[in-house]
């Protein structure tokens, strides 16, 4: 195994930049005003040729050309040189890479990320621009702005605040403690969000399931092509606008029982259910109802080729209102027949999802216990979690609790 170590007085705020063709990139926040440079290869070559490095004031550039082998210009590297990089609290990072892991962590400073593939891991930093090709992507505790520009493979996003911008071409994706406006646009793939406090919360995606749980948003925009939708709102804000649209597929949406809100409900090819939420229906036709619950104000505009299912949050209770319309006072009686009752309903959803739940932890428990007797490096465990998510072996909000369990 070759090792090359080099140290540079880089100071505060100063700025990384690395191109790294083949190999690891791993960056590091630490304190003081020094940065360290290691590279590492297999065997003994001599690699000081291909291991360029530039300091100057405030600036550290560290470049691995890669070894050209192959026909007609393909590329490929018998050695390649992984980087383990440490810098000062507040370093700025630009980073190419072609394939290969790349983690920056701890620096909380902005990072500019140009990848082709390989598993990336960006956590305690700011600003974050990412051009990504293929692979799987954490970002974990960032503050600041980010882009996010994806081919394909999973992306988890955790406890970020600042705006959020995604744009993917196909891939599941898990959202958790989100704040600030979001806007997220997918080709294909899952979208789940467990908990978002935004102005603006704006979802486009071409087919796939939308799971919005803990909402906390002024505007909400969720349109699927195909795929079912489920909404889950914290709060009402008044005046707020909550549009949801989908070519197929059922959509459900879980509400304050105080909520002050306008309804304007579009189901043509499935049926309604209101979950015995205390509405009052103003106008219903064939497959459209327009409501009120409260006293009206913010508006909900659903529109979809599927049924549409409204019912309480989890937890709230629903009044016992003789005036209000509930829902078998909604449907058509032609259609009232073949209903449950929504108690029973409700708690029997209730149950299979405490049980899921404890599906979910025993799961959890076992793999905890699997990858920390393997010894793995945390690049290592994040990738096969990842790639379990991919092969749909692992749901996003699974993959969410391993990683929290491994992080105790």
């Amino acid at each position: 195994m070759g090792e090359w170590v080099e140290q540079f007085a880089l100071g505060q705020g100063g700025h990384l930049r690395v191109d790294q063709r083949a190999g690891a990139v791993r960056i590091k926040g630490v304190p003081g005003e020094i940065a360290t440079v290691k590279g590492t290869w297999p065997g003994t070559a001599e690699m000081a040729e291909r291991l360029h490095l530039s300091h100057r004031p405030g600036i550290l550039e560290v470049e691995v050309q890669a070894e050209s082998h192959g026909w007609f210009g393909f590329q490929t590297d018998r050695n390649p040189v992984d980087l383990q990089i440490e810098v000062p609290v507040g370093t700025v990072c630009s980073i190419e890479t072609g394939s290969g892991p790349t983690e920056v962590v701890g620096t909380g400073a902005g990072v500019r990320l140009d990848a082709g593939s390989g598993p990336i891991l960006l956590r305690q930093v700011g600003n974050v621009h990412l051009d990504g090709g293929s692979g799987q992507v954490l970002i974990d505790q960032a503050v600041g702005e980010l882009k996010l520009d994806l081919g394909s493979g999973p992306l988890v996003v955790r406890h970020v605040s600042g705006s959020l911008t995604i744009d993917a071409g196909s891939g599941n994706q898990l959202l958790e403690a989100i704040q600030g406006p979001t806007r997220i646009n997918v080709g294909s793939g899952r979208v789940e969000i467990r908990g978002c406090q935004s102005p603006d919360l704006r979802i486009e995606a071409g087919s796939g399931e939308l799971r919005l749980h803990d909402l906390d948003v002024q505007n909400l925009s969720a349109e699927t092509g195909s795929g079912r939708l489920l909404v889950d709102l914290v709060r009402i804000a008044p005046m707020g606008r909550y549009q949801i649209d989908t070519g197929s597929g059922g959509v459900t949406v879980q509400l304050p029982v105080d909520a002050d809100l306008d309804l304007n409900l579009d189901y043509e090819g499935g049926r309604l259910e209101l979950g015995g939420l205390p509405v009052q229906v103003t106008e219903q036709e064939r497959g459209e109802m327009r409501g009120r619950m409260g006293h009206g104000g913010a508006r909900l505009e659903i529109e979809t080729n599927g049924g549409i299912r409204l019912q309480p949050r989890p937890g709230e209770s629903v009044p016992h209102m003789e005036s209000a319309c509930v829902e078998r006072q909604t449907v058509r009686a032609s259609e009232a027949a073949g209903w449950d009752d929504p108690e029973a309903v409700y708690a029997e959803r209730e149950a299979e999802r405490a049980e899921r739940a404890t599906r979910r932890t025993e799961f959890a428990d076992a793999e905890t216990h699997r990858l920390v007797d393997r010894g793995a490096s945390p690049t290592q465990t994040l990738e096969e979690i990842l790639d379990l998510v991919a092969q749909g072996k692992l749901s996003p909000s699974e993959a969410d609790l391993l990683i929290s369990r491994l992080e105790e």
